[in-house]
């Protein structure tokens, strides 16, 4: 039983794990295509392979308007595209991680002018060995447009709702406007106060030099920049201060996107690692059709299990059907071409390959899912090929095994049937002339009688074994049609049958409620007759015996339980006891052949069942008989008793 579930649970763990790994690129792709930010990705050639919905959405273009670099540039930088294009085409592969690279005008879909800060960042090799590289942009449009205000403004001081000052030389401040007096407190300026050190050093080092300098500073929630200009002909420096507080926002929620995108290119590389290598140890294979395109792509696996050396040049449809073998190729075509044309979501089918490299012959199971675009057209197929020759092989010789055990078990119980028949006549002879000599008892001496009693003792035993084994045997090659037996009633006619044995023992024999179950009515009475038998034979000398009898259904099956007080066993000889001839007690003490609890196995076996049993030595026995319930007579919703 084990060998026959080991090639399967293998071949689960197999799919679970690439389903797995396929599943985590899935949730990739997807968290790119909802994420808030402009984002597109394009392989080194210029084929764009996807954009988000941010870029749609901002830009008006989707995948279909945009499929290259070149129609991107084209649209959205008009004459000077050929430079942009060569820009783009230039930046993601010259460098590792995240990096920035401008600020640039594009124009949408409906001649808007917006300006986005863009930055890459390389994805590594597709299947093909071609390399991805990320593009994000940040839509600064209102920011340029509100420095460009702020550009104004500062023309009007007096109304510039930003901080506008000016300095002299010596610290006294000649000029601000009213937006200038929070920052004025938080310098200590005002009210005779000094101007701090940190700013006379800034506005000496700017007039000294006649250049700008730039300041970052916090005030509450706010963070301003301030520009320090110098006027060295009239002695000061004029300030400009600007909120920047939404820009460090972004910044710092870039950056974080940033850190969060590099962490999830990491382990995108880290999981297409993991999942070559999982295919390789697992024989298994995926690979991608482009219907729109026309374009296949394999993993390294597919082309080992075909025989050949990974990449060694690029996959086509017809050199699959050239390594699918000749009695099968016809038949994987029409498979393939069969599921596109009848519109059906994939297929699934076992064929045999042959490996260009040796010649091997290898048997694949090979499965494939179709994606569709929104209107249902089938776009894409995505699938995968398993080599499942070494599972196929130990499955034909695991049925092989199978069935030459069952034949040997059928000349097994052949020959104890007619082993067991053919000594009826012998043995009774003898027993005919043990006979004989009791009746001249007269003529023997005490030595000769006691070797007639042993004689017909020994003669005795070998009946029970002969009869035994004429049971055991009977048990598979003369059997009942199953029919539908009420344990309940079987149960109440074993129990007349054992009343003698029961009022000889003192015992107390307790039946409960039993189920009905799908079986062979007479072995079903042998095999309560045994148990109970059994446990009203095996009890304490000095302690009446109490049986129980009694079931319980779990699921689709249902448990016998025969309980009683008598002597036990040791639970390490639980399989000794259902061998044939096996005794765990002297015959001096308990009669028996032996072959009963062998008997109930047997017939529990040809009933698709289970027999165990637990006990311990002077506590008692229970055992155990599991049964498969009748479907078609006991409802799913119902119990079977």
């Amino acid at each position: 039983m084990g060998m026959k579930n080991r090639p399967a649970a293998k071949d689960q763990e197999n799919r679970n794990l690439h389903d797995n790994l396929l599943a985590s690129e899935e949730r990739f792709y997807q968290a790119i295509l909802v994420a808030p930010y402009p984002l597109m990705i394009r392989r080194e050639d210029g084929q764009v392979v996807m954009v988000n919905r941010a870029w749609t959405r901002i830009t008006g273009y989707t995948l279909g308007d945009i499929p290259t670099i070149a129609e991107w540039t084209r649209k959205a930088y008009g004459e000077s595209a050929s430079q942009r294009q060569a820009i783009i085409m230039h930046e993601g592969f010259s460098h590792e991680g995240v990096k920035s690279w401008g600020e640039y005008e594009v124009t949408t879909l409906w001649g808007e002018k917006r300006i986005w800060e863009f930055s890459t960042a390389s994805l590594g090799l597709d299947s093909q060995s071609r390399r991805l590289v990320m593009i994000m942009a940040v839509d600064v449009t209102e920011q340029k447009s509100a420095e460009t205000e702020l550009q104004n403004l500062a023309r009007f001081p007096g109304e510039n709702p930003h901080p506008v000052l000016r300095i002299s030389a010596g610290g006294l401040v000649l000029y601000a406007n009213q937006s200038s007096q929070e920052l004025l407190r938080s310098w200590g300026v005002g009210d005779g106060g000094a101007t701090p050190e940190f700013l006379m050093e800034i506005i000496r080092n700017s007039l000294e030099t006649n250049t700008v300098q730039n300041i970052e500073q916090t005030i509450g929630t706010k963070t301003l920049a301030i520009t320090f200009a110098a006027i060295p002909e009239g002695g000061y420096v004029n300030v400009y201060g600007a909120d920047i507080t939404s820009q460090k926002q972004s910044e710092a929620l870039l950056k974080e996107r940033n850190e969060t995108l590099q962490a999830t290119l990491t382990a995108l590389q880290e999981s297409e690692a993991r999942l070559k290598r999982s295919q390789e140890i697992a024989h298994l294979g995926s690979w991608e059709l482009d219907l729109i395109r026309n374009t296949l792509t394999w993993s390294d696996e597919v082309y080992r299990i075909f025989g050949l050396v990974p990449q060694e040049f690029g996959a086509t449809y017809e050199a699959f059907l050239d390594a699918v073998h000749p009695d099968d190729r016809a038949a994987v075509d029409a498979t393939y071409s069969g599921s596109l044309h009848e519109g059906r979501d994939g297929y699934e089918i076992e064929h045999r390959v042959i490996r260009k490299s040796t010649g091997e012959i290898r048997v694949v199971h090979e499965k494939c899912e179709h994606t569709r675009d929104r209107y249902g057209k089938i776009i894409r197929s995505i699938g995968m090929v398993h080599d499942v020759t070494e599972r196929r092989r130990a499955e034909e010789a695991l049925s092989e095994f199978a069935r030459k055990l069952e034949r040997s078990n059928r000349d097994l119980e052949q020959f104890a049937f007619v082993a067991s028949h053919d000594l009826q006549e012998p043995l009774r002879k003898v027993q005919i002339f043990v006979d004989r000599l009791t009746e001249s008892e007269g003529r023997l001496d005490d030595q000769q009688r006691v070797y007639l009693e042993r004689m017909q003792s020994a003669a005795g035993r070998m009946k029970g074994m002969v009869d035994g084994l004429l049971q055991l045997s009977r048990v598979s090659t003369q059997g009942q049609p199953f029919a539908r037996v009420d344990l309940s009633d079987v149960a109440a006619e074993v129990l007349s049958d054992l009343e003698e044995q029961v009022a000889r023992t003192g015992g107390k024999v307790e039946i409960d409620k039993l189920p009905v179950v799908e079986g062979d009515p007479l072995q079903l009475c042998q095999l309560l007759q045994n148990l109970i038998g059994n446990a009203l034979k095996y009890h304490h000398p000095d302690i009446g015996p109490v049986v129980r009898v009694r079931a319980r259904q779990i699921s689709s099956r249902v448990e016998i339980l025969v309980e009683d007080n008598g002597i036990g066993f040791d639970q390490e000889d639980v399989e000794k006891i259902f061998q044939p001839f096996q005794r765990l007690v002297g015959r001096s003490e308990y009669e028996g052949s032996g072959m009963g609890l062998s008997i109930c196995k047997k017939i529990v076996e040809r009933h698709s069942g289970e027999i165990t049993a637990k006990g311990a030595p002077g506590k008692g026995a229970t055992f155990i008989v599991s049964l498969p319930v009748n479907a078609g007579a006991v409802s799913s919703n119902q119990p079977a008793f």
